[in-house]
This record gives C-alpha cells, sequence and structure tokens, in this order.
C-alpha cells in the first residue's frame, strides 16, 4: 500500500504524541506494514517532522549517493544508511545500489523532487 508523506506523518505523530500502539497505528491505516512503521518512526525520531513535509530533502546528489552505497559497501545496513541520509524508504538506497551494481557508478547521478530516480538511472 502506498500512502502520502503526510499520512506517514500522521503515523509517527499518532505514535509519539497521542501515544497510540503499534497494532491500534496498524489497524488505523489498514494493516499498514508495522516494520516500516518502524522506520518512519526512527526517521521522525532523528530529522524531526520535516523530513515529511520538506521534500527538498529529496534532491540527492551524485556524490552524496556515492557515498551513501560506499557505506553500504563497507558493511552498513542499507536501512541505517537510508536512515541517517533521511531517506523516506530504504529502497531509495537499494535502488541506487541496483543501479550501480549492474550500470556502474557512471550511471549514478543527481535526483532531483518530483522525478522517479528510477528514471533517471536508466
Amino acid at each position: 500500500m502506498r500512502i502520502t508523506n503526510e499520512v506517514k506523518l500522521q503515523m509517527c505523530e499518532d505514535r509519539l504524541i497521542r501515544g497510540l500502539s503499534l497494532s491500534h497505528i496498524q489497524e488505523k491505516y489498514g494493516g499498514y506494514d508495522i516494520g516500516r512503521l518502524k522506520y518512519f518512526l526512527n526517521l521522525y525520531k532523528k530529522h524531526g517532522p520535516d523530513v515529511f513535509i520538506d521534500r527538498q530533502a529529496g534532491k540527492y546528489g551524485r556524490e552524496t549517493k556515492l557515498l551513501a552505497i560506499g557505506r553500504v559497501k563497507k558493511g552498513e545496513s542499507i536501512r541505517q544508511v537510508a536512515l541517517d541520509w533521511g531517506l523516506i524508504g530504504p529502497s531509495i538506497l537499494g535502488d541506487w545500489i541496483k543501479v550501480y551494481d549492474t550500470k556502474g557508478d557512471a550511471a549514478i547521478q543527481d535526483t532531483y523532487p518530483g522525478k522517479s530516480y528510477m528514471l533517471l538511472s536508466q
């Protein structure tokens, strides 16, 4: 199920401000995956609500991407690196790594808000 960043923020606030349990939030949002919810909560705790609101953070330069990929290649988890960089989901970093592994570092390009990072990498 795809949800908006506004709903992700609402889920975090339901847990952290209103004190709802994870199971209540899961039920409230139609059985949303608790693992993803935990990622959003950690993202909120680390970066605050702006990570969901200010999507200028969605601009990722080539050098930033290569640094993140390098950390994973050195043994850090995709999830932790994505959290550190404030990525809205670890799959974004996973996609960067997939492009890097299949097409090399020359295929890694800047990403701009509102554009699909996969379209830029094709």
